[in-house]
């Protein structure tokens, strides 16, 4: 019987001990104050607002997460050092999910002679260190987006844009090997070389898989991929387009100390191999696959960079490409509908919409899908956890449904544009979820859309 008593206790302690959730501020004022409260596998959950913090992870293998997503949930450095460091040894367990990350300082300077390098601040520090960074908007940092000095970052899935820096304004890469997947990197300034990425040293390899990489630029070199000093990064299923430089628009290789190198296949870079400065001893490995086509993206001007049908980068990747992901940056499958797409985005049944969901605002409802097939949008009263399963895939609109509308037939670019008014009696802080049907019920192609929850600001 004593026995018995003791083991129950153990049970119930094994339970009690297992990851905890923190939320922030509920738990704790501040998302420094939780990660100082966290034990390994715990998860930070903070709420929507703006948080005014420089944060360390203190070598902790937790997830800090937004509850809401990054439209709503902000860390602001106050301009006072990196927003985000892991400098503590930090693994991929480390996790740093859906936030803007903005207003961090900090520089990345190289010198030849000596050979020297000194990187610190900006939006996301990670010094020997190998985290999880993904679902995240990174703008408007002084000293790039992300830095890498040494180890394997996982960066995935995040929108780096508007930042400055010297070198590598939107990711800056020395000695260090991250998985760079899934990215939007555009509207970067470097005031010398690497507009949109940054690599050297010989320990410099990244691998950069599925990334859309546009109009960002450089006053000197490589508006947007500049290496040197052994770099040797390897560009796949990637899109580089509209960048620029004094010297290689797209992509330049430098012989700083020693000669670099560039492996890419299966991508599409504006001016193909014009676009690229090859500097003495250099070696650029052009694959067969490589194609310099317009894009075709939906709306670049306005940063919508989802691919249209037309697109000559849809099903143009390569399916086996090392790192390929699973998903898209938002979750889409990659290779359903063919093969892989060139870029951050793959052609699939998508809702989505641009502008802000103020009450008495206009907004763009964009629906993507096989042209010509019929669209219904639908708003539910609420979210059924686990969704409904159906011959079109999940249903996740609790029934009975609020509103459905007709939106008309999607057009020969492949993704529906329909503009409407937000209603006046929404207000600040209120979720409606919403989700679509591509295609008649019973079609052969018909397919549910995600689920789109307008979140009012």
């Amino acid at each position: 019987m004593k026995f018995a008593a003791c083991l129950f206790f153990v049970i119930l302690l094994s339970i009690g001990a297992g990851a905890a959730e923190i939320f922030v501020p509920d738990d704790h004022a501040t998302i420094q104050d939780a990660i100082g409260a966290a034990a390994g596998g715990d998860t930070v959950i903070v709420r929507p607002g703006v948080y005014k913090e420089n944060l360390d992870f203190l070598g902790k293998a937790i997830v800090v997460k937004s509850e809401k997503g990054a439209a709503v949930t902000a860390i602001d450095g106050d301009a006072a050092g990196d927003v985000v460091a892991f400098r503590s040894g930090e693994g991929v367990d480390s996790v740093l999910e859906g936030f803007t990350v903005r207003n961090g300082a900090g520089l990345v300077v190289w010198m030849l002679d000596p050979p020297n390098q000194t990187l610190y601040g900006g939006g996301v520090l990670c010094e020997q260190t190998s985290p999880t960074i993904v679902g995240n908007v990174i703008v408007e940092n002084w000293g790039s987006g992300i830095q890498c000095w040494a180890g394997s970052p996982a960066i995935t899935g995040n929108i780096i844009k508007e930042n400055e820096n010297f070198c590598g304004a939107g990711l800056a890469c020395f000695d260090a090997a991250p998985l760079v997947t899934n990215n939007i990197i555009h509207a970067n300034i470097a005031y010398f070389g690497g507009g949109a990425i940054w690599c050297a040293g010989p320990q410099c390899t990244p691998q950069i898989t599925n990334n859309t990489i546009y109009g960002n630029s450089a006053v000197d070199y490589g508006g947007g991929v500049y290496c040197h000093t052994d770099a040797s990064p390897e560009l796949a299923n990637s899109i580089l387009w509209n960048n620029t430089a004094a010297s290689g628009l797209e992509i330049a290789l430098l012989n700083w100390a020693s000669p670099s190198n560039l492996s890419a296949d299966y991508s599409n870079v504006s001016g193909g191999i014009g676009g690229v400065y090859i500097g003495s001893g250099c070696t650029l490995n052009w694959g067969s696959s490589m194609i310099s086509l317009p894009p075709s993206f939906q709306e670049a001007s306005a940063g919508d960079f989802h691919l249209r049908w037309d697109s000559a980068c849809r099903d143009a990747g390569d399916a086996a490409a090392a790192g390929l992901p699973a998903f898209d940056m938002e979750g889409d499958p990659r290779t359903a509908l063919g093969s892989a797409d060139m870029g951050a985005d793959e052609f699939y049944y998508h809702l989505y919409h641009d502008g802000a969901v103020i009450p008495g605002s206009t907004i763009d409802i964009k629906v993507a899908g096989w042209p010509a097939a019929p669209v219904v949008v639908a708003l539910g009263a609420g979210i059924r956890h686990p969704p409904y399963s159906t011959q079109h895939g999940d249903f996740h609109l609790l029934w009975p449904l609020l509103w459905q509308g007709a939106l008309g037939a999607v057009p020969s670019s492949g993704i529906l544009v329909h503009s409407a008014t937000v209603p006046l009696g929404w207000s600040t802080g209120d979720e409606y979820p919403f989700q679509a049907l591509v295609g008649p019920w019973g079609g052969p192609y018909t397919e549910l859309t995600n689920l789109m929850v307008l979140r009012v600001e």
